[in-house]
Parts: structure tokens; C-alpha cells; sequence
């Protein structure tokens, strides 16, 4: 090798104890270093003494001078790794080393610390996840396991270590993700270890409590954890840092509001009184004793002392103060080690090179690609090479296991604080713009865990649209990675795109070095998704050019995600920009080029949207070079900042009825937060309990040839495949599908069996193994467009429902007709707590069934039915659950049946926890529909009439029109008016058929739909007879005591006085010349109102529900009633029922599970009746005992029974009076005609923010105004109403059902299915009970229901998109009505904007 010429230096770290130190040279003019470990291996002569340096800094010495050490020398460009050699790509090493000798390191003891408690274990099963150990530890069972993916939060722990770096970190992670392997020498938490009944509830767990902020409380051990983990890191946060922080925590109840209020008052600059809203007092002048409720009451106020309580047992870190010494770790199949020196990686993969090596750090992945199999896994945590930032020449150099969120906060404090750093503003001046896309990479929890080199790897490995990649490759940042000959450790440093082509078989991502910002250098991150936060880009892209002050590129840089396999740059585009001018030529030339070169990649689905997006991207890009940009183009270059959400809630007290009506929590609010609240899977299961999972069809329409379970049960720890044949009664459920199908699969994920194994991990991987031969019979359906052009249809006809139908002489007399169609697709239910049972058999034979389930009663006849077994030999219980919404009814009896069988033929107990995956391709969900109608309207002077209306309804059954299916098809019929009289009115339905699941109730079933309808129809009539929305609508209202069409007499028809208050209180007529002003002024982004009623029928003819409430000795009051507490309150609002008739405090009524022996042959929870029926059933349970009480209150006048109420009780006793009394209630045909007891009645108004470029939408404003009676308990019902609201939003904007065409489920987990999440929700909710409802003469207390009816309101926020794309589609000429059908998703509303390539130009 030729001596180093005169411009070779060498640099040198000098460190305690090193001698002589180690050197690397440096090549100026492309940066070429070579670092070695010892002088020998340099020519001497080009070794010097590199003389006095201080420990930790670099001393320079220059080679050409005979080794005259320097002064000062600029950083190498690369940091300094020990043992490592720098080369150009391609260029041999320039050292070489003696052949390392090595063997594994001795095995230190595996322990980890959960709640200070230690554990060490012998052996790790390496298969098995931090969330199942810790649930497999007695009384641990808060954390929660839902997803599996990360993508919910349920899972939420916080985990305390130290890195190889040194670094300590007391983080959020999700247990589900992280192996049990990688937690050596950590410390966990638990919701268990912050507090609890026994030592005291942590502040956060008693303020969610306080705020209302649970509901079926599966989610809520989560929300806490993560916000411990929050307040552990910063103390004082601030409501902006707090909401974004759970991007990651998922809630199918709340709504949100009431969660991020709770947390909210943490923040340092939390206002108890901010929120309030101003009109409030004017919009209900007549309304007494309000309360205005923008926060808890003063009692659950109060800081924590700024920080929050600190683990009793040790709590931060105190046993992980240090990185582990090397590990290795092994069971039966896998290897697991955990080298602490590159050194020490390079040798493990040198022994393993034959077996399947994956590097593991934070290991979420896992969450997405859940089918890799590995033989060893090399864990880089405790790697300190992989941990070094520096600053370099050219920019600052990230260690690759760096987490995301470290690497985020480092370039977060660089850019506010570059001189604390030794930078200038002018090198961080784009770091804000990379952090946009930063910011949006997955989710709190994962980018806890995540490094900035596993995502960086997924780029490479998989077609994985990483945001990450997407900003490092636009910023054009290099990336060094490091592999081995054998002898010696070579490092290559490379752009992003050239990783891409690399092998990166047996080499380690070291290190990337984010650039400084040049001067007048331009950035832009760009990202669209299904969902604002926690979502994978559709497409995302990143630009860079620098831009001359004669405004010429010069540069450019255009990454794009998601458009091919992998992340790629778009060099046509660059070379075309070069020395071009940011002017309307060359924007109309590069969109042209654009559109030539542009292919999406058909793998990803939504070709079109995705190659739109692609143009998009550009052009807003594009704008932010053009100099003087016209002021309606410049909402283009500005990213819509979300305000931190706030809610305002108004309503009536009736202190006379305290504790019904009273505002407060659910009774059992903190245990449910504090993780001591009890579901299915949380139970003790008996000894010897074995577990089941399903085997799944994996196509349909299709014969089943063979089911070869071979593979699974040589698998470990497998007993049984149950099929079929095994079912010693009937092989049905009581929706007509096969329990188990033999010959023919219906759907794809229909169950064929049961694998039966030791634990439900080894259940459900032997599932995956077995293998199904099926021959498809068709090609499949699963679309109700498909099923109704084919005409796929069910015989089955549900009955019409017509009032004076209407004749060819009726649509004479109409002045004008509409006519079209409009499609609501399916939805899943997203019950955070998956489909569980357990089975075992008690004495004398009776078969116990534990299940999460809505209808007890039901699973108990499917169970007795596939037993062939009395139903005296079952007894079913169900506790609480971790959500229902419908998806509990019938789907429930399926897992708990299944699991009846398996436990009968193991002849031992069994239980089953159904994987998310399997839950969502298994079970029915919302039925998708399709409405054709017509519609004739009056103009008889003012507001046009209707007049006619003709309704054809296609509902998508799925593979078998159940019970269910009627009972949509029937609330769809009879609610299908909505709020309007139609004096000649038809409706029918036709039932189609589709290879999926036999769909079930899901929230608001049939007449959610119907709403939707109806409003579309009269959003239509206002565009086509040109009247406004509002009024059209209140125009064509129903009257007082007029007949519906079904027959109900509207006695206390009211939403012409909600209508009116709400316009008023809402400023409805203000705000809507507001938002026309600012759509004339903004080209590319726009507002859109709109305005929605509600009536709801109300049925309680023939749902039976009963209570048993009975008096213990000290006064206490025990009541089992028939419902299933599933987070509706329901337990709160009977023991509130039963404290107002006794007249004693609530605290002292409990309320028991629901079980067939204590509440047999009752009806169902669900339908929004159940908590009001139960209340009454317990209420005349009371008035029983009060009949045999009041006798003895009489003969002992000395007595208060409100404040003597345990001396009452006892003198009852003594006289022998029976202390045990039940209700019931069977209410029969309504009392004023039709099918409904009584009406709810709703409306609301909602203001939209629709990206005209994208189809982005954000919900600023929604006003709601609620007939809730007298409510039972104000503030859970509020809870139900926001909570349905969003539950609404999401089936009517994000939540898509989607098949491949070959038939695979493509949204069967988080990964592709968005139900909304704490950042989609509105930035103001304002909702307001109506006070003129004081008697509901027809309702419990005069109450209405809460649960299901302000999810239609939720379509109101479809038609305000509507209306904004309305106002673009008039400017491009395209006057009138056009449909949109919900969900209308991104690529819905993008595709409805109808916008083409020539309209993205630079006029104003």
C-alpha cells in the first residue's frame, strides 16, 4: 500500500487505560477512514506520537509530518466504532487483524423485575412475550392482551433499563411485542405496581376514574400506564405533549374526550375552567339547575406533586442500573443471545451462518410480520457501537439501535437549542421539517421500543412504507453498515438507495448520519393514511432541492413510500428539475413526466388514489418554491396543525331523584383503571386447563377435500385436533352455519376444528399448521355492488312496510323527483376484548360455562343443543366485559359452543382466547347495504314537501341470512323514516348473499343505516330543488301526535324545539357564511357544514329482564340482574335505582355478573333498554322488600329508616321477615301504535376540514343537542352519547372491510382496520342534554336511551365533507348532486373531489 499522502491525517480518542490509543485515518476529499486497534497495524512511519490529548476528546496527528500531532482537527465524518475498518463501497480493507479466537460466553442467570418483585428463571421459553409472563403471574392480570400488534395500547407497560450506551430509559412499551428474552436485568411495571385497593390508587388511576374515563375499562390499565410513563419522563407536560402522546391507546367506548380531559388536568397549563362555551347560558335561557361540566368536580382536581408516586418496591430501575453481561439462552428450538461488543455479534452469526439469524431490539415487527421464523436471535441492546450520537462534519451520526423516539427527542432538542450542541441555526434550520414526518411514525409505545435500524432494515426487508426511510432517504442522510470477512470487521458507508440494493445477509446497520441543512436548502415530508395517527402511509413522500436566489432548483430530491415495493426516488423528476425555474412551466412539465412515470405497485390496492397522491405530494411541494404565491394557493404549504381537543357538556340535575340522575363515575370506575377489575381471560382457570384455537378455512366458496393436522400435532405441547365428528349433539349454531364445516366452507375463516394444546401460544401456532385442502367452487362475493349487479340474492324476503304507497297518479302530483342510490359498508366491532370462553365440568355433571357474552341465555341453548344435554346440565355466566356492541350476541355462543365440545371429548376444561386475526375473519359484523330510492316533492308554496318515497334495500346477509340479519332487516324497515312525514311512503328489502360471515347486530344495527338513508336523500333534494339543508329538513319534519308511517302516535314528537335551539346555539347561520367566505378564499383546503336529525325508536315489547336484590344483616345490598355489564353503566344505574328506593347510599348496593341460574331465560343485552329494564326490574324487586319493610319501620317509630337503615334491617330480620325479593319486567305492546315504546330524539351539527389535494379530513367543530328524558346517570350517559357519536364517525369515515379477490381478509387486524383514535376525534365537542323532556311517561324515571342513537348523528360529519367537496366541484364546473357513500375514506372523498392533473396549475 503506498504511503499516506500530505493530506492524510490521523485521529485518535483517547481513553483511560489505552495504550498506545487507537487511530483511524481520514481521507479529506471523500472521507475514506480506517480505524484500527492497534499502532502495528500501520506502517510505523506513519505512526506518531500523538502527545498530551485530554480523555474522551480526538487528538489529530499528521501522518505526513512524522507524526507531529496537531491542535485541532475537524471531526471525522463518521464516528469512531471500535475495531472497525471504513471503506469506500467496493474498496478492499486497508488492515488486517489476527483471526479472532471465540466461543460463546458463559450464560448469566435470566431474572426480571416486575412491580420490585425479582424473578430469575432456569429456562426462557423464547416463544413466549412479555405479556404472557406477566399475566401468567398471580394477580398481575391488568395488562391486557387485544392486538398482538401494538397497535391498540391495551398491552401498555412501562419497562426501566439501561442500553449499552449507558443510558437509562423508564419507557412505554407494548408487552405483547416485546419477547420475555429481551427483558433481562430489566425492570417492568404495571398498572398493579403504581397502586391499587390494598396500598392506595395512583393519582392517575383515580383521576381517569373521577373523569368518567372508562367504560368496558378493557383499555383503561393502558391509557394509565402510558401516561405514568409520560409523567416519570417529564412532570410537567403540557396538554398538547399529553394528547399526542396517546397516538398509541385505543378506546372503543369513550369517545375520547372524557379520557383526554382526565389526563389533561396533569398538564402545566391545564385550565379547570377552559371549555366553557360562551353562548352556553344564552342557547337554554329557560333551562334550571344546569350544570356546565367542562371537567370533573373540584374534588378529583389537584396536581400529584408534580410528579408522580414512585414504585413502592423500587420502582425506577432498581435492578436494570446497568446493561446485562453477554447472554445466551436457549429452549428447544431457538437460540437466543445477547452479545455486548460487535465483536461478540460478528462471532454469533460466524457460529450460526447455517440457521436463520434476526437481530432483535426492540422487536415490533412482530406486530406485522408475524409468521417469521428465526433459529437464533441476537439481541443488539447491549451493543454500545450501536449506541453513539456524535456530531460529525457533515451532520450528526445516530447509533443504529438508537429507539425512534430517542433519536426524535435528540433532533427535537437540537433544533429548539442548537447552541446547547455546538450548532447553528442555520445547520438545524430543517430538522423541524424532518420531525413532521418523524412525529408519524407508528406510535408512542412502538417508537418507545423501536430503533431507528430495525425500521430502517423493515425498508429494506419488506414492501414496508417507512416514514422513517421516506425523511432519511429525502434528506439524503448516509447510512454505515458492518459485516465481517472472518477476519477482521469492514464497515460501508451509503445513501439510502444504495441499502436498498445491498445484501444485508450477515452484516449490522451501525450507524446514520442525519446531514445539516445547506443553505437555501428546501424540505417537505408529505404523509397520507386512512387514519390521522398510528397508520401506515398510503403513500408518503419526502422532497428536497436547494432553490437559488434566481429562484432555479438545483438538487432535487423525490423519495416517495408506498408507490412500489420498496421506497424509491423518482430520478427522472430530479434530472428534469435541474436548473429549471419554480415557475407554471415547469410545475405543468414535471406533472406531466409525473404521470408518464408514475406505476403503483397493485399489491397495496388503491392504484388510482395512490398515483393521484403522487402528483399531489409534488405539487404542494412545488408551491412552497414559488416565489409570491398567490394567498388561495398557500393553504396547499400548510399542514393543518391539530389544537389540542376540548369538550364542553351541558345538562339538567334532579336532585330530588340523587343518586339517580346524580353526575359520577361508574361504581367500579377505579378498580377498572387500576387493573383489578376481572374479565373472562382473567380468571383463575381450574387446574389442568387446556387451550383451543380455531382452524380456519382458507377459501370459499369451496369444497374441503382433506384436513391434514400432521405438522400440528407433532408440534409441542398439541393433544387433540377436534372436527366435526367429534360434536356429540347438533353441529349448528341458531344462525344456520355449521359449528364446524365438514365438506363445504361458506366463507373464508369459517371454523373447520379445534386445536387443543397445553397453552394458548401452542394452540395457536399448531392452528396456523394445519392444512386445509379445499378446491374453490366460484369465484368469490364479497361486496353487496358485486352481489346486487349479479343478483346474488336469499330467497328470504322480509315483510315491507308501505303507508299509502305510492301510485303512478301520486308521482304525477310531484313537482320535482330525485332518484339514486346510496351504499353504508360493514363494520367490525373492535371489542378490545377478543371472543373468549371457558368450559369445565362441576359435580353432578354440570358443564360451567364462563363466557364473554351479551346473551347468556342464548350460548346456554347452543351449548345444551351441540351437548345434546339439558339445558338444567349448563349454567353460563358472563362477566363483565371488555366491549360488546353486538358482536357478543350471537358470535359468542360460536367460541363458547366450540370450547363446550373440546371440553367434553379432553374430558377436562378448556379455554379459548381468540387471536384478533382469527376474531375479525371468524365472526359477523355490521351488514353493508345498499338503497335504491325515489323521491317526489310538492312544491305547494315555501319549502318543497315530500310527497312520495320508494326505498329498494339490499342487505349483504353474508353466507347465511341468521336471526340477526332479520332482526337488521326489521329495524332497518321501521326506522327508515327517520324525523320525516311522507304521505305516500314504500319500502322493501332483498337480502344478498356474500362469502363472508353470517353478519350480526353491531351498535345501532339496521336503523343506523336507515338514518344515513334517509339524510342522503334529503341532503340530495336540497342540492337538486336548490333549498337550503336546514330548512328542507325542518320543513318536512313530523308534527306532534302525527301517525308514523310504521303507526306510532307521536305524542312527544320534539325535534322542531331541538332543531331550533340547536341552530341557535350552534350559530349554525353565522358559521356558514364564515366557511363560505374562507372556501372563496382558499383554493385548496375547505370547510364544509352540515346539519342532521335523529328519532330512534325505542322497543321494549317482549325483552324480559329480572332482578333478584337481597338485604345482608349489615345493611349491605346485594342485586343479580339479568343484563351484562359491558361498560354501559348498567351496574351503576340499577345500584343507583335501588339506593333511591331504600333510600341509602350507593356505595352500599353491589351488583353481581350475570348467570343463567340467578337470571334465567332473560333477553339480551343490548338494543340501548337493557340498563333501564334491569333498573326497573331492580326497582320492583325494592318496592317487594319496602312493602315488607315499612311494616316494621311503622312499629318502631324511634327508627329513621334513612339514617337508621342497618337497625331497620336487623329488626326485619328478627321479626323473620324475607330479605329477598325479585323483579321483572315483560312490557307488551306499545302504548301508543307501532312497534315502538317511545322516540329519542337528537340532532346535531358538524364543521369539517377537508385537503382538497389529498382527501384528508379533520372534524374542528360538532355541536349536539340530546333528548335523554331525566336521565338514570348523567354522567355516564353523557360517556354513552360521545362514545357513539365516535363510534358513528368511524364506521361512517375510516373503518373499511376489505378483501382481496382471492379471498383473503386484507383489514383482519390494526395494521389495516382504523377504528378512530384519540387525535381523530373533533377539536370541540359541545354536547347538551334537553331539559324539556321532564316526563317520559313511557321510560324508566322517565329516562331514554343513550347507547345506540347518537351514532347516526355521526353521518352528519359525512355530509359536512360532502358540502366542502361540493364547493371545489362547482369551481371545476360540476354543478349538483353526486354521491358518496360511507365510509368515505380518504380515497373516497379524494375520488368525489374529482380532480385531475390539469387543475393543479399556479392560478389563483
Amino acid at each position: 500500500m503506498a504511503p499516506p499522502g500530505p493530506e492524510k491525517y490521523v485521529y485518535v480518542p483517547v481513553q483511560p487505560g489505552q495504550t498506545p490509543p487507537t487511530a483511524f485515518v481520514a481521507q479529506q476529499g471523500g472521507m475514506v477512514p480506517v480505524y484500527g486497534t492497534h499502532p502495528g497495524t500501520l506502517p510505523p512511519s506513519h505512526y506518531g506520537n500523538i502527545g498530551a490529548c485530554p480523555i474522551g476528546q480526538m487528538a489529530r496527528v499528521d501522518l505526513a509530518d512524522g507524526g507531529r500531532p496537531a491542535a485541532s482537527a475537524p471531526a471525522p465524518t463518521h464516528p469512531a466504532h471500535p475495531a472497525v475498518h471504513y471503506v469506500q463501497p467496493g474498496a478492499m480493507p486497508v488492515q488486517t487483524t489476527q483471526p479472532r479466537q471465540s466461543s460463546p460466553a458463559p450464560s448469566a442467570p435470566f431474572s426480571v423485575t416486575i412491580n420490585g418483585e425479582l424473578h430469575s428463571l432456569d429456562k426462557v421459553d423464547l416463544g413466549m412475550t412479555l405479556n404472557e409472563f406477566i399475566r401468567s403471574l398471580p394477580n398481575l392480570k391488568g395488562t391486557k392482551k387485544s392486538c398482538g400488534e401494538g397497535g391498540c395500547g391495551a398491552c401498555t407497560v412501562v419497562l426501566s433499563y439501561t442500553d449499552g450506551g449507558g443510558t437509562q430509559h423508564k419507557v412505554s412499551v407494548n408487552s405483547c411485542l416485546r419477547p420475555l428474552a429481551a427483558c433481562n436485568g430489566m425492570s417492568i411495571t404495571t398498572v398493579e405496581g403504581i397502586g391499587s385497593k390494598k396500598t392506595g390508587y395512583h393519582d392517575i388511576q383515580q383521576r381517569l376514574a373521577d373523569y368518567n374515563g372508562t367504560q368496558c375499562g378493557y383499555c383503561s390499565p393502558g391509557f394509565v400506564m402510558n401516561m405514568y410513563a409520560l409523567l416519570e419522563k417529564n412532570p410537567n407536560p403540557t396538554e398538547e405533549e399529553i394528547e399526542r402522546y396517546f397516538d398509541g391507546n385505543l378506546c372503543r367506548c369513550t369517545g375520547y374526550r372524557s379520557i383526554l380531559d382526565a389526563m389533561k388536568s396533569f398538564a402545566v397549563d391545564h385550565n379547570s375552567s377552559r371549555g366553557c362555551c360562551p353562548s352556553t347560558k344564552a342557547a337554554f335561557p329557560d333551562i334550571e339547575e344546569m350544570c356546565s361540566h367542562s371537567n370533573p368536580p373540584p374534588s378529583a382536581v389537584g396536581k400529584c406533586g408534580g410528579t408522580v408516586k414512585a414504585c413502592k418496591k423500587g420502582g425506577v430501575c432498581c435492578r436494570s442500573k446497568g446493561a446485562v453481561a453477554t447472554t445466551n439462552l436457549a429452549d428447544d428450538e431457538r437460540i437466543w443471545c445477547t452479545p455486548t461488543s460487535l465483536k461478540e455479534v460478528f462471532d454469533t452469526l460466524a457460529r450460526h451462518k447455517d440457521k436463520r439469524v434476526t437481530f432483535i431490539v426492540g422487536n415490533t415487527a412482530s406486530g406485522i410480520y408475524k409468521d417469521r421464523q428465526f433459529d437464533v436471535y441476537v439481541e443488539l441492546r447491549c451493543v454500545a457501537a450501536l449506541y453513539q450520537v456524535q456530531q460529525t462534519r457533515t451532520g450528526v451520526s445516530f447509533g443504529a439501535a438508537v429507539s425512534i423516539n430517542d433519536f426524535i427527542k435528540r433532533i427535537e432538542d437540537m433544533a429548539a437549542n442548537p447552541g446547547d450542541f455546538n450548532l447553528s441555526r442555520d445547520q438545524v434550520a430543517l430538522f423541524p421539517k424532518y420531525l413532521e414526518g418523524l412525529h408519524r411514525i407508528a406510535n408512542t409505545q412502538v417508537r418507545n421500543a423501536g430503533s431507528i435500524g430495525g425500521n430502517i432494515r423493515l425498508a429494506h426487508d419488506y414492501p414496508f412504507p417507512s416514514d422513517l426511510f421516506t425523511v432519511l432517504m429525502g434528506a439524503g442522510a448516509s447510512i454505515t453498515v458492518c459485516g465481517s470477512d472472518g477476519m477482521k470487521l469492514l464497515a460501508t458507508t451509503v445513501s439510502c438507495e444504495a441499502l436498498l440494493a445491498m445484501d444485508l445477509t450477515g452484516r449490522v446497520l451501525l450507524s446514520v448520519e442525519l446531514p445539516f441543512s445547506q443553505p437555501q436548502q428546501h424540505f417537505q415530508y408529505f404523509k397520507t393514511a386512512i387514519r390521522h395517527v398510528n397508520s401506515h402511509s398510503l403513500i408518503n413522500a419526502a422532497f428536497s432541492c436547494t432553490l437559488s436566489a434566481s429562484n432555479v432548483i438545483s438538487g432535487a430530491v423525490a423519495v416517495f413510500g408506498g408507490l412500489a415495493a420498496h421506497i424509491c426516488r423518482m430520478h427522472e423528476l430530479e434530472k428534469f428539475l435541474e436548473g429549471k425555474p419554480a415557475n407554471a412551466a415547469t410545475l405543468a412539465q414535471a406533472l406531466a413526466l409525473l404521470q408518464k412515470i408514475t406505476m403503483p405497485d397493485p399489491q397495496f390496492g388503491r392504484n388510482e388514489y395512490r398515483a393521484w397522491l403522487v402528483l399531489a405530494k409534488f405539487y404542494k411541494f412545488f408551491l412552497s418554491l414559488v416565489p409570491n404565491l398567490s394567498p388561495s394557493l398557500q393553504s396547499a404549504t400548510m399542514p393543518v396543525k391539530r389544537p389540542v381537543s376540548q369538550g364542553h357538556q351541558l345538562y339538567p340535575l334532579n336532585e330530588d331523584e340523587f343518586p339517580l340522575n346524580k353526575p359520577m363515575p361508574k361504581l367500579t370506575a377505579v378498580q377498572q383503571t387500576s387493573g383489578e377489575a376481572l374479565y373472562t381471560d382473567d380468571l383463575v382457570a381450574p387446574e389442568g386447563t387446556l387451550h383451543a384455537a380455531f382452524i380456519l378455512a382458507p377459501q370459499a366458496p369451496a369444497t374441503i377435500h382433506a384436513i391434514d393436522s400432521s405438522v400440528a400435532m407433532a408440534m409441542p405441547g398439541v393433544m387433540r385436533i377436534i372436527l366435526a365428528a367429534d360434536v356429540p349433539g347438533n353441529n349448528q349454531t341458531l344462525n344456520g352455519v355449521p359449528l364446524f364445516a365438514t365438506t363445504d366452507a361458506l366463507y373464508p375463516g369459517q371454523p373447520l376444528g379445534l386445536v387443543v394444546a397445553k397453552s394458548q401460544a401452542m394452540a395457536n401456532a399448531a392452528a396456523k399448521a394445519v392444512h386445509v385442502v379445499s378446491s374453490l367452487l366460484r369465484p368469490p362475493v364479497f361486496d353487496i355492488q358485486t352481489a346486487v349487479a349479479t343478483k346474488y340474492f336469499f330467497d328470504a324476503k322480509p315483510d315491507r312496510v308501505d303507508r299509502n304507497p305510492p301510485t303512478t297518479a301520486d308521482w304525477a302530483e310531484c313537482d320535482d323527483v330525485i332518484e339514486g342510490s346510496v351504499a353504508c359498508g360493514s363494520q367490525y366491532h373492535f371489542h378490545l376484548e377478543t371472543h373468549t370462553a371457558l368450559v369445565s365440568v362441576r359435580d353432578n355433571g354440570l358443564i360451567q360455562v364462563t363466557s364473554a357474552n351479551q346473551l347468556p341465555t342464548y350460548v346456554q341453548q347452543c351449548v345444551a343443543g351441540n351437548l345434546l344435554v339439558p339445558l338444567s346440565d349448563v349454567v353460563v355466566e358472563s362477566p363483565r366485559l371488555g366491549g360488546g356492541y353486538g358482536g357478543k350476541l350471537s358470535n359468542a355462543a360460536v367460541t363458547s359452543a366450540a370450547v363446550a365440545v373440546a371440553s367434553y371429548v379432553m374430558d377436562a376444561p378448556v379455554k379459548a382466547v381468540v387471536d384478533l386475526n382469527s376474531n375479525m375473519k371468524i365472526f359477523g359484523k355490521r351488514h353493508a347495504m345498499l338503497v335504491k330510492y325515489r323521491a317526489g316533492f310538492k312544491r305547494t308554496g315555501g319549502v318543497p314537501r315530500m310527497h312520495c318515497v320508494d326505498l329498494d334495500a339490499y342487505i349483504d346477509s353474508g353466507c347465511v341470512p341468521g336471526p340477526d340479519t332479520l332482526g337488521t332487516a326489521y329495524t332497518y324497515l321501521v326506522n327508515c323514516d327517520n324525523a320525516y312525514s311522507v304521505p305516500h311512503f314504500a319500502s322493501g328489502c332483498t337480502l344478498t348473499h356474500s362469502e363472508t360471515p353470517s353478519h350480526t347486530y353491531t351498535r345501532g344495527p339496521g336503523w343506523t343505516q336507515a338514518v344515513f338513508v334517509m339524510e342522503h336523500i334529503l341532503e340530495h333534494a336540497a342540492v337538486a330543488l336548490g333549498s337550503p339543508a336546514a330548512d328542507l329538513k325542518i320543513a318536512n319534519f313530523y308534527q306532534k301526535n302525527e301517525t308514523s308511517v310504521v303507526g306510532m302516535r307521536l305524542e312527544q314528537f320534539n325535534l322542531q324545539t331541538i332543531w331550533k335551539q340547536l341552530l341557535e346555539s350552534s350559530e349554525l347561520k353565522k358559521r356558514a357564511k364564515e366557511v363560505e367566505l374562507y372556501n372563496r378564499q382558499n383554493r385548496w383546503t375547505r370547510r364544509g357544514l352540515a346539519m342532521c336529525p335523529v328519532k330512534f325508536g325505542v322497543d321494549f315489547k317482549g325483552n324480559h329482564h329480572s332482578a333478584a336484590v337481597h338485604i345482608n344483616p349489615d345493611g349491605t345490598v346485594v342485586v343479580t340482574h339479568s343484563g351484562v355489564e359491558m361498560g354501559q353503566g348498567i351496574h351503576t344505574k340499577v345500584a343507583a335505582g335501588v339506593a333511591y328506593k331504600f333510600n341509602i347510599p350507593v356505595e352500599l348496593v353491589k351488583c353481581r355478573n350475570a348467570n343463567t341460574d340467578g337470571a334465567p331465560n332473560t333477553g339480551a343485552s343490548g338494543g340501548s333498554t337493557t340498563s333501564a329494564l334491569c333498573t326497573e326490574a331492580a326497582m320492583k324487586a325494592c318496592d317487594t322488600l319496602m312493602d315488607r319493610l315499612n311494616p316494621v319501620s311503622i312499629m318502631s317509630p324511634d327508627l329513621n329508616p334513612s339514617k337508621d337503615w342497618p337497625a331497620l334491617v336487623q329488626k326485619a330480620l328478627q321479626a323473620g321477615i324475607n330479605l329477598q325479593a325479585k323483579g321483572d319486567v315483560c312490557h307488551g305492546a306499545p302504548p301508543v301504535g307501532g312497534p315502538f315504546t317511545y322516540n329519542s330524539y337528537s340532532a346535531a351539527v358538524c364543521q369539517v376540514h377537508v385537503d382538497v389535494l389529498t382527501g384528508e379530513m379533520e372534524v374542528e367543530r360538532v355541536d349536539m343537542l340530546y333528548d335523554c328524558g331525566v336521565s338514570l346517570s348523567t354522567m355516564i350517559d353523557i360517556g354513552q352519547i360521545e362514545g357513539a357519536f365516535v363510534f358513528g364517525l368511524g364506521m361512517y369515515m375510516t373503518e373499511a372491510i376489505q378483501y382481496t379477490p382471492a379471498g383473503e381478509m386484507v383489514t383482519d387486524g390494526t395494521w389495516e382496520y382504523k377504528p378512530l383514535s384519540a387525535l381523530d376525534i373533533p377539536w370541540d365537542l359541545r354536547l347538551a342534554l334537553l331539559d324539556n323532556s321532564r316526563r317520559n311517561k313511557y321510560g324508566v324515571m322517565s329516562s331514554k336511551c343513550v347507547g345506540e342513537p347518537p351514532l347516526a348523528l355521526a353521518c352528519t360529519v359525512l355530509f359536512a365533507a360532502k358540502n366542502a367537496i361540493a364547493s371545489v366541484r362547482a369551481e371545476h364546473g360540476l354543478e349538483g348532486y353526486f354521491p358518496l357513500d360511507a365510509p368515505a375514506t380518504v380515497d373516497a372523498i379524494s375520488s368525489a373531489l374529482a380532480l385531475r392533473p390539469e387543475h393543479l396549475d399556479l392560478s389563483a
